[in-house]
């Protein structure tokens, strides 16, 4: 799965996960509050900070790469 299509996906599951009371709008969706830590559980140990253990080129430890067109 290519890197975009699972952070779309990440993200799609955050804001699926929230729940709203009344008319109350949802809450913005925050990297570091909401994605990192996701993918610091489950991602982070293969596409990190280690360059060493990086795979794929993809590093998602970072926003800016996270995010970063290929």
């Amino acid at each position: 799965m290519k890197a975009t299509s699972f952070i779309y996906l990440l993200t799609v599951g955050v804001i699926g996960l929230s729940t709203f009371e009344g008319d109350a709008a949802p809450p913005a969706i925050e990297y570091n509050r909401d994605v990192r830590p996701i993918l610091s559980e489950n991602c982070f140990s293969c596409h990190g900070a280690d360059s060493a253990a990086r795979k794929a080129k993809l590093r998602l430890d970072r926003f800016e790469d996270a995010t970063a067109k290929p």
